[in-house]
């Protein structure tokens, strides 16, 4: 917090809360009352700095012994350059999601165990199977038409290429895959 000692010390949670739920000095009154009950915790709280800019911490409460007085310890590290690249990881996976749904053709991406991990509109489309569904499937249980092509797969996943294969599903005559 950029604070001296004596002024940290005199700081109370209305002086560091956001006041936006979840983190407001209610909610921060129930952390500690979780504390008391359940012993240590660790959770991540947004707060803000002696300047009013917003900051996420990952607060750690212990209970220790100091000078023969049981204390509550609190420590407060910043982790917003974290919270800040978790953001932007999930902004590019849905802009990612949303281009590969986008596309006109089937595009199916799967693991190294040959697991789907990827399934966009035009599969769901052309299948009848909804992405949540197939989701951590083997490629041969959703897509049986592959079945002769999993060495080719197994080839792109070994060599991380992309692969198109042609086979007719649903009328379409088109199913290709992405592999991850």
């Amino acid at each position: 917090f950029g604070l001296r000692a004596e002024t940290a010390s005199a700081l109370r949670m209305k002086n560091i809360t956001t006041d936006v739920p979840p983190y407001t000095v209610a909610d921060g009154f129930q952390l500690f009352d979780n504390f008391i009950q359940d012993g240590s915790q660790l959770t991540e709280w947004q707060v803000k700095d002696y300047s009013g800019r917003v900051l996420w911490v990952e607060v750690t409460l212990e209970t220790i012994l100091l000078n023969g007085n049981n204390m509550i310890m609190s420590v407060l590290r910043d982790i917003s350059p974290r919270k800040q690249a978790e953001e932007e990881s999930l902004y590019l996976q849905n802009y990612l999601k949303d281009v590969i749904d986008s596309m006109p053709s089937v595009i199916i991406g799967v693991d190294a165990d040959v697991k789907v991990t990827r399934w966009n509109k035009k599969a769901e489309e052309s299948t009848n199977l909804e992405a949540n569904k197939v989701r951590g499937k083997s490629l041969n249980e959703v897509v049986p038409q592959l079945k002769n092509d999993i060495d080719k797969v197994n080839q792109a996943i070994k060599n991380l290429e992309v692969l198109r294969v042609h086979i007719e599903c649903n009328g379409d005559k088109t199913l290709g895959e992405y592999i991850d």
